[in-house]
């Protein structure tokens, strides 16, 4: 299972609305039960990163904006531009794929400016809907998008980009309550050292003490993003960047590096996993 008719007026205000440029985010889950039922009722979290003034914060995007909502903006262009979201399924033995959550998102989505940096021009926003699934259902929830920053060794801005999560809905032995993901709240970017191996931190809170790993996304959790060289994702949630000559790094190079987050019941007699979810980095 993958586990990416309007009136003048409105073309007018449409054509002033620059192109989305994406810098990396993040993809959880919660989960609730719902009384006496097998259903569950899932609440997705996505944070993104955006090139300021191009993202739904809106094209005056200023510091102001923080705690304020985004959903006019949003709703006034083109979703698509800002994340088309899907579901696959496993239903018993049956698989479905790329099934069109649009519309499902926007009725329960609540948005917010996180965070804006006028001086190193981004803007972050967060992002919550919810939806509600079958105990006997595995789902993944992904988010793809179709511009980034121009990426120096990763293809041209065109290239989508990808966020993905897991959810098992299910309740859990040792809690007693159904799964919690991984949280981590990651920069927009991230600026390193050039001719420097330079590490990077992501602090990730983990609500049920599971055993959290990472590692560099593959297959579809990558998108179409490949591993950038010189760099590796350690099972702790850091990654270390070598940005030499020998890997042809040079001055104002950016990379994205796809990132899965992983969580494991450590009551569990294999560690066994109960979600994952993906981070995309981007560095410069």
């Amino acid at each position: 299972m993958r586990h990416a008719t309007s009136f003048l007026l409105l073309l007018v205000t449409r054509m002033s609305v620059q192109t989305p440029v994406f810098y990396g985010g993040y993809i959880n889950y919660d989960l609730e039960k719902l009384n006496g039922t097998n259903m569950y009722k899932a609440i997705v979290q996505v944070i993104t990163g955006w090139e300021l003034g191009t993202g739904p914060c809106g094209t005056n995007c200023k510091a102001n904006r923080v705690g304020t909502s985004t959903l006019a903006y949003r709703r006034l262009n083109d979703k698509v531009n800002f994340g088309n979201y899907t579901l696959d399924a496993k239903v018993n033995s049956n698989n479905v794929f790329d099934i069109s959550i649009n519309d499902k998102v926007m009725n329960t989505m609540q948005e917010s400016v996180l965070d804006v940096s006028e001086s190193e021009k981004w803007e972050q926003v967060i992002a919550t809907f919810a939806f509600e699934l079958n105990g006997t259902v595995e789902v993944d929830i992904s988010v793809d998008g179709n511009y980034w920053r121009n990426l120096t060794y990763q293809g041209h801005r065109s290239l989508p980009w990808h966020l993905q999560t897991q959810i098992k809905p299910n309740v859990r032995t040792d809690t007693n309550k159904p799964n919690r993901a991984p949280k981590c709240l990651p920069k927009p970017f991230y600026r390193i050292l050039l001719n420097k191996t330079t590490t990077i931190h992501f602090p990730v809170y983990y609500e049920d003490n599971d055993l959290v790993k990472c590692q560099m996304s593959k297959f579809i959790e990558a998108g179409t993003l490949n591993a950038p060289v010189g760099t590796t994702v350690n099972t702790n949630c850091s990654v270390t960047i070598e940005a030499s000559d020998r890997y042809k790094y040079a001055n104002d190079s950016w990379i994205g590096i796809p990132i899965t987050v992983r969580d494991y019941q450590k009551t569990s007699l294999d560690f066994h996993e109960v979600s994952s979810s993906t981070l995309v980095v981007i560095c410069s």
